[in-house]
């Protein structure tokens, strides 16, 4: 349970991840928890998602690799493995070297890894969509979402991409 906003949640097929935002969407904290039991294995200290509290939600997460990444309000991403979650130290994030800001127009809001296609799939906050291939080549993309309310965040399928938007 939580009293501030549940932003982002990932599964490994073991264990599922979720990141709580704190501080008017200044920090986050991401846990880690036994779906069978729903017991708390461990959690991240408090870290900086963003400078700015007006910069609306963040800190959506995906896996990829045993790699928990966090977007954060500037649209970069921060990493820590998901097996430091295991162990009695806090895991700890820092900047990751998978960075898409480069690639894109505009800035991150969402990123998914879909292991059955091996695509990214990014969402930005101009209600863009690009697919990347694992490499970081540019699949597909800018696709204009067509939401006529914030974009917020996106799963997909071996199918289908699903976006949600907030208002």
């Amino acid at each position: 349970g939580t009293t501030t906003y549940a932003m982002g949640g990932a599964y490994d097929g073991k264990y599922m991840y979720y990141s709580i935002n704190g501080g008017g969407n200044v920090t986050t904290v991401v846990y880690c928890a036994d779906p069978a039991t729903g017991k708390v294995i461990n959690s991240s200290p408090s870290f900086t998602v963003s400078e700015d509290d007006k910069v609306g939600d963040n800190s959506r997460i995906f896996i990829k690799d045993g790699e928990l990444y966090v977007v954060t309000g500037d649209g970069t991403l921060k990493s820590a493995l998901t097996s430091s979650f295991l162990g009695s130290n806090k895991p700890a994030f820092t900047d990751s070297e998978l960075q898409f800001k480069d690639r894109i127009e505009g800035v991150v809001k969402d990123v998914k890894w879909n292991e059955d296609i091996s695509k990214y799939i990014v969402l930005t906050k101009q209600s863009k969509m690009y697919i990347f291939n694992e490499d970081l080549t540019v699949d597909k993309g800018p696709i204009d979402v067509n939401i006529s309310i914030l974009p917020s965040s996106i799963a997909c399928d071996d199918k289908y991409i699903y976006t949600h938007g907030t208002q």
